[in-house]
């Protein structure tokens, strides 16, 4: 088979850097494939292009797994290469085979199958890619070998574009970038940042660290633009910022942004160390002057319910107790975050606080559930109060089975009970208050109520809306330095806000 002379000039430089590494092996091996091509396939899983915090560190290990598997069956070889994307170089196995005695039987397991493996890799990533099709190539040595030779091109000159950017200015060479690190050094570095995150947080000093953000109903009407009670504040929620924990371990080696978040279940472990540090910072600023207490003592209807992220642990702990009758003799109103996936692994005590918080009239909300777990995992079995859907981009780009299947789980819910969270678009807002959602919480609802704000405030002058949102965000005094309005900074009610903001 005939291959273009830039592939083969390619493969015969000499002075091709060393940091081309894996791209360049992947190309070499095609180009052996293509002498003899028949009956060989690539499949490619670009996981570059799926957007963060995806793909899961446990997602990638399951799929590496899988593809080593279909190698090991079919004469082939996976290789991962920097820029995140995984290349299984094999056989194409006929799906049956006859034995001895004449009679058909199955060579290969679907899952060893490489013409099955779009399929499944599909169904195993369906929570952070719309369409497989779009994820995942499949080509052909006898049909498709030019495609495949671009694409190998294409990743050796990103790979030593890559490694020229970061010089290692020790022994001339180039260093490793972040992409290249395996998944299993990465995995380690996860687990060392924790331990780091932990240690700072048992510091004292940390409110500086803390964060809020506002959710908000908008009008029944659908008419969010209009002055006339259109928005309206829900809750206040309270969270450590983990992007602020980051940046405080800036200079520790294995700490990059995202890094934390990327794997719930090393969060989750982090989240039982957060709580203590959390449910302790709250008792001591609650009826002290600070921020929170805007919210103490005013008329159901115009302040919000203070929320608190809590493991079902804290909960149940005698801190969390202290803290529910401080807020109750301060007027506060404090409602509960659980995730879904603590409540899905200890149904028992979730059921305990569940009751508890019913008993007190607490709102229990249900936090981190995917568009697939809302389709899939019936959540609203659980019976919270509230449950957070997760926006994501891909919503709007459903395919009409899946699309159908959501809508039919937020009817079931009821779209009164639904806030949708994550929501940094005004097409997420949209696509909500098309499905009757009316509750929103994110970036772009943040944006609002600054703009809100700005509008309102007789001393903005100066003022940029992103420093508006910043300030009122940050908790501690250094976040809200240069805000010469700090009532209405803290004022989340409708009156405060005006409800002013135009999507």
């Amino acid at each position: 088979m005939m291959v273009g002379k830039e592939f083969i000039d390619l493969r015969q430089d000499a002075g091709a850097p060393p940091s081309q590494g894996v791209a360049l092996l992947v190309h070499e091996a095609v180009l052996r494939m293509c002498r003899a091509p028949a009956g060989r396939v690539a499949v490619i899983l670009h996981l570059s292009r799926l957007v963060p915090p995806a793909p899961r560190p446990y997602h990638v290990r399951i799929v590496r797994a899988l593809l080593q598997d279909t190698a090991a069956r079919n004469e082939g070889q996976v290789f991962t290469l920097g820029n995140g994307d995984m290349v299984l170089l094999c056989a194409v196995a006929p799906s049956r085979v006859a034995d001895g005695a004449g009679v058909v039987q199955s060579r290969a397991s679907l899952a060893t199958d490489p013409a099955m493996l779009p399929s499944i890799l599909g169904r195993l990533l369906r929570a952070d890619m719309s369409r497989a099709e779009d994820h995942v190539s499949v080509w052909r040595l006898d049909r498709s070998a030019p495609e495949l030779l671009a694409y190998t091109v294409a990743r050796v000159r990103e790979a030593d574009l890559a490694q020229r950017a970061v010089p290692d200015h020790s022994d001339g060479r180039y260093s490793k970038t972040a992409k290249s690190v395996a998944i299993d050094e990465d995995f380690v570095g996860q687990t060392g940042l924790v331990d780091a995150m932990g240690q700072v947080m048992d510091q004292a000093g940390i409110i500086d660290l803390m964060q809020r953000q506002t959710a908000i109903i908008l009008g029944a009407d659908g008419r969010h633009g209009a002055a006339s009670g259109g928005l309206r504040p829900l809750f206040q929620e309270v969270t450590f910022s983990i992007a602020a924990l980051e940046a405080r371990l800036a200079g520790a080696d294995e700490a990059r942004p995202g890094q934390v978040a990327a794997d719930p279940f090393l969060f989750r472990h982090l989240a039982s160390r957060l709580d203590r540090r959390m449910l302790q910072v709250l008792l001591r600023e609650i009826s002290h002057g600070g921020p929170l207490d805007m919210m103490c003592g005013l008329p159901p209807g115009r302040a919000p319910v203070l929320h608190l992220n809590l493991t079902i642990q804290a909960v149940l702990s005698a801190e969390f107790g202290r803290l529910a009758m401080a807020c109750s003799v301060a007027g506060l109103r404090i409602g509960i975050e659980i995730s879904l996936v603590d409540a899905m692994v200890d149904f028992p005590e979730f059921a305990r606080v569940r009751a508890s918080l019913a008993e007190h009239g607490l709102c229990l909300v249900l936090d981190g559930v995917s568009h697939t777990a809302l389709m899939i995992a019936r959540p609203w079995a659980l019976r919270p109060d509230l449950l957070k859907l997760d926006w994501s981009p891909r919503l709007s780009d459903l395919a009409e089975p899946d699309r159908a299947a959501l809508d039919a789980a937020i009817l079931q819910v009821d779209p009164a009970r639904i806030v949708l969270q994550s929501a940094e678009t005004e097409m997420a807002l949209r696509w909500g208050l098309a499905r009757g959602i009316r509750r929103f919480q994110g970036r772009h609802v943040d944006a609002m109520l600054g703009a809100s704000r700005i509008v309102a405030c007789p001393r903005a002058d100066g003022c940029a809306l992103r420093q508006c949102v910043e300030r009122s965000a940050a908790i501690g005094p250094a976040g809200r330095v240069g805000c010469h309005n700090l009532a209405l900074l803290d004022d989340a009610t409708s009156d405060g806000a005006r409800s002013r903001a135009v999507v």
